[in-house]
């Protein structure tokens, strides 16, 4: 039986980081581990995992900014 219960990782790798690169440009978690050579549930793990997820967070948000400066200096071009 499945159990919600996640083991946070103990550090992150380098397989980890390109885990969460490739969902960042959003492929399906069964196409990330084929890439990487890992089986779905490790991508899964990984990217349920609190430091993985804060990583996500912040990468997001710095995009966002970036968006939304692009799009406020080009309305004050126009």
């Amino acid at each position: 039986m499945p159990t919600t219960y996640h083991i946070p990782l103990k550090s992150l790798q380098p397989i980890h980081m390109k885990i969460i690169k490739l969902y960042l440009k959003c492929w399906k978690k069964k196409d990330i581990a084929e890439e990487v050579g890992v089986s779905c549930s490790t991508v899964s793990h990984t990217l349920r995992d609190p430091i993985a997820k804060e990583i996500i967070k912040t990468i997001m948000k710095e995009k966002l900014q970036k968006s939304m400066l692009a799009i406020l200096l080009a309305n004050s071009v126009a």
